[in-house]
């Protein structure tokens, strides 16, 4: 058994006789980004939302997933009663208004550089952050990859130490709502 397979190897795999892809049901594997809001130059909303409006996430999932997977704004699986589709879709890509929100902050030059942190080693979390660097960059913002060892990576997440953007892994299942905060570390840390 493979639990940890890369994203182009279920590809290599399928045609294989002696092999068997199969799917997960039940728990839920996240790479998502977070930012720290006190960071200065992500304090306005409106530069928040313009990262979000930035984001190619159907570029990011072709082709670091290989279209295996599903692109989320929601910490829910689709099968969790509390997942809301509309929800889910509320970022899409729009750098038009990505561009426009920055203008209405003050400009993407008034920004400082933004660091986008991701677990050295993990080649999923470096392609995401370097496909979300390139799109900030598209729109202005200045960014700086920070790639971190995993215990620093952890450590900066319990501490909310992020300087920036953070691209991390992160499993859980969410059958029910009421999971999320006894489950899912970002929301039942002190």
């Amino acid at each position: 058994m493979v639990s940890d397979a890369g994203a182009r190897d279920p590809e290599a795999l399928e045609g294989n006789d002696l092999f068997r892809v199969l799917d997960r049901t039940g728990v839920d594997g996240n790479i998502y980004t977070g930012l720290n809001t006190r960071h200065p130059g992500l304090t306005d909303g409106r530069v928040r939302q313009a990262i979000g409006s930035a984001i190619d996430r159907d570029r990011i999932l072709e082709e670091v997933f290989r279209g295996r997977e599903r692109t989320t704004s929601l910490p829910w699986t689709t099968y969790s009663p509390a997942y809301d589709e509309v929800a889910n879709e509320h970022y899409t890509r729009d750098t038009d208004r990505a561009r426009q929100l920055l203008a209405e902050a003050g400009g993407a030059e008034t920004i400082p550089e933004v660091p986008v942190s991701y677990t050295a080693g993990s080649d999923s979390e470096q392609n995401i952050a370097q496909f979300i660097a390139a799109n900030l960059d598209e729109i202005g913002l200045r960014t700086r990859l920070d790639p971190q060892e995993n215990a620093v990576m952890i450590d900066r997440l319990r501490g909310g130490t992020f300087d920036g953007l953070r691209v991390l892994g992160h499993s859980f299942a969410q059958y029910t709502p009421s999971t999320l905060s006894a489950s899912a570390f970002l929301f039942n840390s002190d």
